[in-house]
């Protein structure tokens, strides 16, 4: 639930509208960085590759072969709906999903493309260009869309449907679907990277602190102390390291309560990135104690 904080600070209640009743247990990691490369400050490139790696690197998924085609334990309705989504079609001007969502490129392109919106802005413009995102790791990634207003996939296909006037059945909506939850789908969603990594998934969101569109608004610093907190305090436990971790704590607990009480938050992004230099380092040494108690 403090990730959903974090997101209502950052999106407003209506973030939460599409999904009225978010999970008892907090989104991985992957989800809530996915969100933030879409913030409403603009876009991010460098987040969204911060991003791209997280959901490449830790979500195999047995639906899909070496050359990202979904395997017969995708099932038939994903294997139909793969048929679909390489399908030309002329609302997308005789091109296919699969011209953005390129499999052999992680399925995306790399490039921006404007969305249909109603009533348009100028030509030429890039007010409404949005980077193609993966749709791998999709299971850790919800709500969707670039900004976060689609609970399901079910939805994107209905909305790219009736936007570009796609003329899909019933059945088809539903196969196309069940071949973008076959790509998005994993294994074992649980986290599976090295722990220092892990820890600093959650402890470089005090960067968000620092800088960006968020900075100012205290509420984040809440829910960004609290999910490093939580990191930290979930992490192995030795003795030789609770002197450090206690000391940490303390200064995310300060952190916290500063922003709370001060009434301009920029003294306090430098110290947000020197904890979180700090907190990066803890992780490390961590890691390196117990790799090398193990060998």
């Amino acid at each position: 639930m403090k990730r959903a904080t974090l997101f209502v600070a950052l999106f407003g209640a209506s973030f939460l509208a599409a999904s009225p009743d978010p999970p008892a247990k907090s989104p991985g990691p992957a989800r809530l960085l996915r969100t933030l490369a879409h913030d409403p400050g603009g876009y991010n490139p460098e987040r969204v590759n911060v991003v791209t790696e997280l959901l490449l690197g830790d979500l195999p998924s047995g639906k899909l072969d070496a050359q990202s085609h979904v395997t017969p334990a995708a099932g038939p309705a994903a294997r139909r709906g793969e048929a679909l989504f390489t399908k030309a079609r002329a609302g997308f001007g005789g091109q296919s999903c699969a011209s953005c969502h390129v499999p052999s490129s992680f399925f995306c392109d790399g490039r921006p493309h404007r969305l249909q919106r109603g009533a348009g802005a100028l030509q030429p413009s890039f007010e409404d260009g949005f980077e193609t995102p993966t749709l791998l790791g999709t299971i850790e990634s919800a709500p969707y869309f670039h900004d976060g207003r689609f609970a399901t996939l079910g939805e994107v296909v209905a909305w790219f449907d009736t936007t570009y006037g796609l003329s899909l059945t019933q059945g088809e909506r539903a196969d196309l679907t069940a071949y973008l939850e076959a790509v998005g789908s994993a294994d074992n969603p649980e986290d599976r990277r090295l722990l220092a990594h892990t820890l600093d998934a959650t402890f470089v969101y005090l960067e968000l602190l620092a800088a960006g569109s968020v900075k100012d608004d205290r509420r984040v610093w809440t829910a960004v102390v609290a999910l490093c907190l939580e990191a930290l305090d979930g992490a192995p436990r030795r003795a030789d390291f609770d002197e450090r971790r206690l000391r940490d704590r303390r200064r995310l607990v300060d952190l916290e309560a500063q922003a709370r009480a001060a009434a301009s938050l920029d003294a306090l992004g430098e110290e947000a990135k020197l904890l979180h230099r700090e907190l990066t380092r803890y992780g490390s040494d961590l890691q390196g104690a117990i790799a090398a108690e193990r060998r």
